[in-house]
């Protein structure tokens, strides 16, 4: 994958979609089973739901003596109108993608990044910085999953995100 970065004043910076998207969704309100959403939706979630959105991202080759200065991962949240509250973002394992993903596959969440205030129909952003960071100068690649709290799963609103992902990304010059 070759990524175009624009450089002003002493720095790059680029705006990454995802290489790779995937939304497990639960249900146990109309006895419906597992299933997965290719493409990062999750369409007629409801009443007791859980859902997670894995995302990676193919950063830009690794230049000795830069690094990402800012990264900032956005989507809207489209769930439904009234509903708000928080949504958590983890670090995940690279070892995953699009295919072969499930409830039983699906690499399980290692550390809070992040914590996000939504509310349907708004964009919200997450600072991703010291994580990108991180995998940017060990091995180009990056994935994190948002989800709804893992200690109390029960997020009735958590339906889509938007397929508009971005992770805008600002490195510094060599």
């Amino acid at each position: 994958m070759t990524v175009n970065l624009t450089n002003t004043a002493g720095a790059s910076s680029v705006s990454l979609s995802p290489t790779s998207n995937v939304t497990l969704s639960a249900y146990d309100d109309e006895a419906r089973p597992l299933r997965k959403e290719p493409g990062g939706t999750s369409a007629g979630m409801t009443n007791w739901s859980v859902s997670k959105a894995y995302e990676q991202f193919q950063l830009p080759a690794y230049v000795p003596g830069t690094e990402v200065l800012s990264a900032d991962f956005h989507s809207l949240y489209g769930g439904d109108q009234g509903s708000s509250g928080n949504l958590y973002v983890f670090s995940v394992s690279n070892d995953w993608n699009e295919s072969s993903v499930s409830w039983q596959t699906a690499p399980q969440e290692q550390s809070m990044l992040a914590t996000l205030d939504f509310t349907p129909g708004q964009s919200f952003h997450a600072d991703l910085t010291a994580y990108v960071n991180q995998a940017y100068q060990n091995g180009g690649v990056v994935s994190f999953i948002i989800m709804d709290n893992p200690a109390a799963p029960t997020l009735q609103s958590f339906r889509t995100l938007s397929e508009d992902k971005r992770l805008d990304l600002t490195i510094s010059a060599a």
